[in-house]
């Protein structure tokens, strides 16, 4: 990491340790196809390299709990692509995106933090355990799992989902901070 980073992620540290926020949420259901048409949109801009464009709506989807959202918005942080560069809150999302087990996640997420302090570790884990109980699997109604790769092939990789009611129907939670 860049030796500006270092100074960005310790001054995020000391931020994110002395703000306590209390969150209440309500839970929303949104139509299968407006969540997937809203995020595939998303993840066209994110092809054409439309990063600011893309940014916001990737950032709701994460809130949502999509895995592939979570980590773009995690890479965002980190690059500043599309947004101010904040390196510690990459991490922090980069860290709940690995709840679907993608190697090659893991891999970049271990490299990133490799050369962090015992202390900026703990704040990163501490951080991303806050979002997960937001953002996770279990709070954003998300379903992980193996499942057969779609290449036609016999191999299993671990996906996460959106669950959906019989309708078509996902939910998401949504947070107004207090």
């Amino acid at each position: 990491m860049k030796p500006v980073t270092y100074i960005f992620l310790s001054a995020a540290i000391a931020i994110s340790s002395a703000y306590a926020s209390t969150a209440s949420s309500e839970v929303l259901t949104i139509s299968g196809t407006e969540y997937e048409t809203d995020l595939h949109k998303a993840l066209y801009q994110v092809k054409e390299r439309q990063y600011s464009d893309a940014f916001p709506t990737l950032l709701k989807y994460a809130k949502y709990g999509d895995k592939y959202a979570q980590n773009i918005v995690g890479s965002y942080f980190i690059e500043g692509l599309g947004t101010e560069e904040n390196v510690f809150e990459g991490l922090v999302w980069l860290g709940v995106a690995l709840e679907q087990r993608e190697s090659k996640w893991k891999n970049n997420y271990e490299a990133l933090t490799a050369n962090l302090t015992a202390e900026q570790k703990k704040a990163v884990e501490q951080k991303t355990e806050e979002y997960k109980a937001k953002y996770g699997s279990q709070a954003q109604f998300v379903s992980c799992r193996m499942q057969q790769e779609k290449t036609g092939s016999n191999l299993r990789v671990h996906r996460c989902h959106k669950i959906k009611d019989t309708s078509d129907q996902v939910k998401v939670r949504v947070y107004s901070e207090e």
